[in-house]
């Protein structure tokens, strides 16, 4: 037993005389660089003279107005009301309904809610250019109602006809829903990449 507890006791002070490691701490000196001086302010342009303005003298007023015209009262006489159809009269041309009002569409950055594809139609690589080992990126601008049909595409950057024919016959079968403002379905402007890239 006091085989143990002498084993203990030199495994205690072992332990305390072994000295910790210090801590090193790194210093990293920087170098600043001297700001270049700062350039000068541009120069206050000249103040314009002042133009000199020429004093109009008031023209003075007749002392009386002239007097008023003085006219008898004119006796007014009821229309005869018209009966039945005027064969002489020409019929009133119909007004013709006003043109619709221009469409908005707002920019895709101003939306509460931005329009999504409910159907997107991918679209198909271009069988000759797939042989060719040809890519592209094409980016579309297209007009969507706040229905959210399209009412137009164009392309904004084109990656050849093949593909931009491609991505129009895709846009033209997938099906979108409107942008939002705040709750209220609006027409919007938005743009989309297509990219093509052989795998």
């Amino acid at each position: 037993m006091n085989a143990l507890l002498f084993i203990m006791v030199a495994y205690l002070i072992s332990q305390a005389s072994v000295p910790k490691p210090k801590e090193v701490i790194s210093v990293k000196m920087l170098v600043l660089e001297p700001l270049p001086p700062p350039t000068p302010p541009p120069p206050i342009p000249p103040k314009p003279k002042p133009r000199l303005v020429k004093k109009i003298e008031p023209r003075p007023l007749p002392d009386q107005p002239p007097p008023p015209e003085i006219l008898e009262p004119l006796e007014m006489v009821p229309e005869p009301k018209k009966v039945g159809l005027d064969e002489n009269k020409e019929p009133e041309p119909e007004q013709a309904p006003a043109p619709s009002p221009e469409p908005v569409y707002i920019p895709s950055h101003k939306l509460s809610r931005l329009p999504s594809f409910l159907n997107k139609v991918e679209p198909v690589y271009p069988e000759t250019e797939r042989f060719t080992g040809r890519e592209a990126r094409v980016v579309v601008e297209i007009m969507l109602s706040h229905e959210g049909k399209i009412d137009s595409i164009r392309i904004v950057k084109s990656g050849g006809e093949a593909f931009d024919r491609a991505v129009r016959e895709s846009l033209e079968k997938s099906i979108f829903s409107p942008g939002y403002i705040d709750q209220r379905p609006v027409g919007v402007r938005v743009q989309i990449p297509f990219v093509f890239k052989l795998r």
